[in-house]
């Protein structure tokens, strides 16, 4: 970061380093070089970003939960609150079930990000904190999740006790892999970022910046798309079918 203003006009950067790296932008931006971060920024930095509207989507996909009936929603979420991402997701959940009026501590299950490098561990992770909740006297009917791997477990979990998605719990969450990373994507809510307008966008003010042009501070914040689950009763209908279908063990 350091010698590449010597060789570049401007630099888009997509911060990996949670806020370790906070300083050394601000000192760039300030100087006046042309500089914009992309999807995420560093405590401080956040005027230099452009990215997706974490906290509204997060609201859209939890609202629909609640519009379904769900009054105890549980969040999974990556322990890396270094990532600007994370925290705004969780925030949108948080800010979203206050009208509820319950301790959302314990439906809360933030899971280690090494963990997320071995399936294995995350799935058992997630299933552990999934089983802990079905024991709570007002267990969650559904769940929120901040990215594609999590929900996966989430969905894992609820076929090992049973639980139909879509029909006897509700899936929420952050789609970054497609709809074909799940087997049933129309049975969750999922949210996709605009990740082609979001570089769009990004490229338009490092050009504006290069021309000596004030293209506003940010955050310049993008919405997400919202693809809602299919209505429980065509979910029902679909599963009896399917059995049907199937025959007899």
């Amino acid at each position: 970061l350091s010698t590449l203003p010597e060789d570049v006009d401007g630099i888009i950067c997509y911060p990996v380093d949670g806020d370790a790296n906070s300083q050394a932008f601000l000192d760039l931006a300030n100087s006046g070089y042309p500089l914009v971060l992309l999807d995420r920024a560093p405590r401080g930095c956040e005027h230099l970003v452009v990215q997706t509207d974490n906290f509204r989507a997060s609201e859209l996909a939890v609202t629909d939960l609640m519009d379904r009936g769900h009054r105890r929603i549980a969040f999974f979420g990556s322990s890396n609150d270094r990532a600007q991402s994370v925290r705004e997701r969780f925030l949108g959940y948080r800010k979203t079930v206050e009208s509820l009026d319950y301790d959302t501590r314990a439906y809360e299950r933030w899971i280690p990000l090494l963990l997320e490098e071995s399936s294995e561990l995350m799935y058992q992770t997630i299933s552990d904190g999934f089983a802990v909740m079905r024991g709570l006297p007002e267990p969650p009917t559904a769940a929120f999740c901040i990215q594609d791997r999590l929900a996966s477990g989430v969905l894992d979990a609820c076929q090992t006790y049973g639980l139909e998605v879509g029909i006897d719990f509700g899936v929420a969450t952050f789609n970054d892999f497609g709809p074909s990373f799940f087997r049933y994507p129309q049975r969750i809510d999922r949210v996709v970022q605009r990740m082609e307008e979001v570089s769009e966008t990004a490229i338009s003010r490092l050009r504006a910046l290069i021309r000596g042009e004030d293209p506003g501070a940010g955050p310049v914040r993008i919405d997400a798309q919202f693809f809602p689950a299919e209505d429980p009763r065509k979910i029902l209908t679909s599963s009896l079918y399917a059995h049907a279908a199937a025959g007899p063990p």
